[in-house]
């Protein structure tokens, strides 16, 4: 089940976060959606006309609904050990805070805040932009705010996006949400792929810089362009001689046709500085005339 997660999402009564309304639950396995539930909660507990008028959910429309411990068992057994996304930690603490005032059994799953993912994802969410609603119109998803299944839909679409984005496996991720959130890897250590070139190599002398999707990792790269003589750069700067860039994924430029990188190479490049830019095809075929 390495790609198979669910997504919760939920609606409350009033201000109290036990006071569960509606519940909507997707499965996904990948970029398929398996399975999805959804269902009006009874709480009974009142209703807040504020959130009442955000959801559309009132004390008529809940009549003959199950209670949160009805369904509680049932839910807990399915997510038990699995990945379960939420989008902000309202959800979570939602469901602990019914368990609690019901005495049920906690829930067991694998907590994810997909909020985490979404902050480390994109860097220019880091610090603010991150609400479901402006993350999935930036994305192009589109929702029903506000209704718990419709919700969930979307914070599966967002993880499928991110998942693809960041080339970072669900697995990978469940450790990633943890560590800080500029660009650095599990250890907390900025991540970098920084070499310098073999001087026997055919293309020594040159300092290289990957940008855009490639066909094979950055660090597989940074190790191929390093034995073919070339010293590898995090970023584009003076030193830089060649950029090899990938496929340039939409979702990365932040609406933009370039990268950050290419951008800045073209303008060092029309400054007088010899940088050269390459696709990622071209480039290896220069690797390959180091191997004839």
């Amino acid at each position: 089940m390495e790609n198979h997660f669910f997504v919760i999402d939920l609606e409350t009564a009033n201000l109290d976060n036990s006071s569960i309304c509606q519940i909507g639950l997707a499965e996904f396995d990948g970029p398929d959606l398996i399975s999805s539930w959804d269902s009006l909660i009874d709480p009974k507990q009142f209703f807040d006309p504020y959130l009442s008028r955000i959801h559309g959910i009132t004390s008529d429309l809940i009549d003959g609904s199950p209670s949160f411990q009805e369904v509680s068992k049932e839910l807990a057994e399915k997510v038990n050990g699995r990945r379960l996304f939420h989008h902000m930690p309202f959800d979570r603490n939602a469901i602990n805070r019914a368990c609690e005032r019901y005495q049920l059994p906690f829930w067991n799953p694998i907590w994810m805040d997909s909020a985490k993912v979404v902050r480390r994802a994109w860097p220019e969410f880091a610090n603010s932009g991150y609400a479901l609603g402006k993350i999935t119109t930036h994305l192009g998803i589109s929702f029903q705010a506000h209704d718990a299944l419709q919700d969930a839909l979307a914070t599966g679409q967002v993880i499928q996006k991110a998942l693809h984005h960041s080339n970072v496996s669900l697995k990978d991720w469940e450790t990633r949400i943890y560590a800080p959130i500029h660009q650095k890897d599990f250890t907390g250590k900025e991540r970098s792929y920084k070499k310098e070139g073999n001087p026997n190599g055919i293309l020594y002398g040159e300092s290289v810089v990957f940008t855009g999707t490639l066909s094979q990792s950055r660090s597989i790269y940074a190790e191929i362009a390093a034995e073919a003589g070339c010293r590898v750069q995090d970023g584009v700067n003076k030193e830089t001689t060649l950029l090899v860039v990938g496929l340039q994924d939409s979702y990365r430029l932040a609406g933009y046709e370039k990268s950050s990188k290419h951008r800045k190479a073209e303008d060092l490049s029309q400054r007088g500085f010899p940088i050269k830019i390459l696709s990622e095809n071209d480039f290896l075929a220069l690797i390959q005339l180091n191997n004839d």
